[in-house]
């Protein structure tokens, strides 16, 4: 009886060990994942066509700007504010794994220029600043909030604005003179790690025009 117990006890802890294994193998930050396979449906949290950890070189780098770009947009919040969200996905780790694009780069920095309104020739600028957060959706970096109340507030200039409320952001201002700009259109984006020099995603402007042709990121004040 006593080793009919330990077997059974034996078998228990491998099939536990094994399931864990199992598991820890489609999982990380303790977050499981399940993909779309054919024509069977599985809850997923990522789409496998989300998931860039397999590439490396200009082809990561490729695959990484068209789906921030892809799912980008300007989102109502309360009274005139707005927010801006990007695109989510996992991407290559430092050493081969997998890794949230948040997790790798931990700050974004959109700059948006005016539409129409230049200040002897050089284009009003707004460049914002905040950290990368993973969206309730994990498909998206979590809007980025513009104050469009509180900034209509202060006089127009090139001024540096500090908001540190729920989620804190910071924006400059360039070239701006006389009145605030009531459009501006997204120039470029920049994903970046503040502790890994060089650790960065960019986005130029003439890239932005290209992969954003359908989807251009304006927003209207």
């Amino acid at each position: 009886m006593h080793d009919t117990r330990v077997l059974s006890g034996t078998i228990i802890v491998l099939c536990a060990a094994l399931i864990g294994g199992w598991h820890s193998l489609r999982s990380w930050d303790g977050i499981s994942y399940y993909y779309l396979d054919g024509e069977k449906r599985y809850p997923a949290a990522v789409r496998k066509v989300f998931d860039f950890s397999h590439l490396e070189g200009s082809a990561l780098a490729l695959a990484s700007q068209q789906r921030l770009l892809s799912d980008a947009r300007v989102v109502a919040l309360s009274g005139q504010d707005v927010g801006i969200e990007l695109g989510h996905f996992i991407t290559r780790g430092a050493e081969g794994g997998k890794q949230f694009a948040c997790h790798a780069y931990d700050r974004v920095e959109l700059t948006f220029f005016a539409e129409g309104v230049a200040d002897a020739g050089e284009r009003a600028a707004m460049v914002i600043e905040a950290d990368c957060r993973i969206g309730e959706d994990i498909n998206k970096i979590a809007a980025i909030a513009v104050p469009v109340s509180k900034i209509l507030q202060e006089s127009p200039g090139d001024l540096e604005l500090q908001y540190l409320e729920e989620n804190p952001v910071t924006i400059q201002f360039h070239h701006v003179v006389g009145q605030w700009p009531k459009e501006w259109s997204l120039s470029s984006v920049k994903l970046y790690n503040q502790t890994v020099h060089g650790q960065e995603l960019v986005i130029e402007s003439s890239q932005v025009q290209e992969m954003a042709a359908k989807n251009q990121i304006k927003m209207t004040w």
